[in-house]
C-alpha cells in the first residue's frame, strides 16, 4: 500500500534538489571575479573538473604578508611577478604567500587557488 504523504514528501525533496542544483551548477565556473585592495576586479583561475589531486599528504603553511613582501618572495622564487600570492611546492610541504591587504573574500579565493597547487595542480594552468 502506497503512502500518499511519503510520495508528496519525496516529490517535494526532488523539487528542492532540482532548485539547489540549478543554483549551484553555475557557480562551478573555472574562474571567479574578485576585487583587490584597490577596488579593481580580477579573475582568479580555479581547477577544472578533470584535474585530480596528486599529493594530499603535503604539509601546507600559509603566510599573509604585505604586498611588497609577497611580490619579492614570489618573483624571486618563481621568476615572475605575482602580486596576489603564490605557492612554493616541495614533495612533502608547501608554503603559500598571500597579500594580506586583499579583501577577505579575495584572500580566501587566493588561498584556495594556491592550495590546489600544493595538491598538484600545475602552474601552467589556464588563466581565464
Amino acid at each position: 500500500m502506497k503512502n500518499p504523504i511519503s510520495e508528496r514528501i519525496l516529490g517535494m525533496m526532488g523539487m528542492i534538489l532540482a532548485v539547489l542544483l540549478a543554483l549551484f551548477v553555475p557557480s562551478l565556473a573555472v574562474a571567479a571575479s574578485y576585487q583587490d585592495q584597490h577596488g579593481e576586479w580580477w579573475d582568479i583561475p580555479m581547477p577544472i573538473w578533470d584535474w585530480t589531486p596528486t599529493n594530499l599528504n603535503v604539509q601546507i603553511d600559509a603566510f599573509y604578508l604585505p604586498q611588497d613582501e609577497v611580490v619579492a618572495i614570489c618573483s624571486k622564487t618563481l621568476g615572475k611577478m605575482e602580486d596576489f600570492g603564490c605557492a612554493l611546492v616541495w614533495p612533502d610541504r608547501c608554503k603559500i604567500y598571500i597579500t594580506k591587504e586583499l579583501p577577505e573574500r579575495t584572500r580566501s579565493a587566493v588561498h584556495g587557488h594556491e592550495t590546489t597547487h600544493c595538491y598538484g595542480w600545475p602552474a601552467d594552468h589556464p588563466v581565464d
